[in-house]
């Protein structure tokens, strides 16, 4: 099976270069790209990523309901990843796509269990 293709948008340098290192281990190829997610949201609809790894809060920015409807709208995968574990992400509920949430600070194993989460079961 070929390594599912990763979209990585992460405004933090260093969880980024930890994230992006973990992928490469974990035997995901991951697509260069460093925007924000509405610069991203924006971009043409010629894509190639399967799942998209996004944090919640990018450059003071939250995911808000134009961005979920977006996303929704590329029927891709989602991987949220937070420091928060409280209320403030009640708007994903809306999300319509496959999504699991990552927690920071995160292992290893969890990384690959949200993965692994929405990796086709086929």
């Amino acid at each position: 099976m070929k390594p599912m293709k990763i979209i990585l948008l992460e405004d933090d340098p260093i969880i980024y270069w930890d994230l992006s290192v973990q992928l490469t281990r974990l035997n995901y190829q991951l697509l260069e790209e460093y925007l924000p997610l509405d610069e991203y949201l924006d971009k043409s609809p010629a894509r190639d990523e399967d799942i998209i790894i996004t944090n919640l809060k990018l450059d003071d920015d939250w995911i808000d309901k134009d961005c979920i409807d977006q996303l929704n709208s590329l029927n891709l995968k989602v991987v949220i990843l937070t420091g928060l574990s409280d209320q403030r992400y009640h708007d994903l509920a809306e999300l319509k796509v496959p999504y699991t949430l990552l927690f920071k600070p995160y292992t290893h194993l969890q990384i690959k269990r949200s993965l692994q989460s929405l990796r086709p079961t086929g």
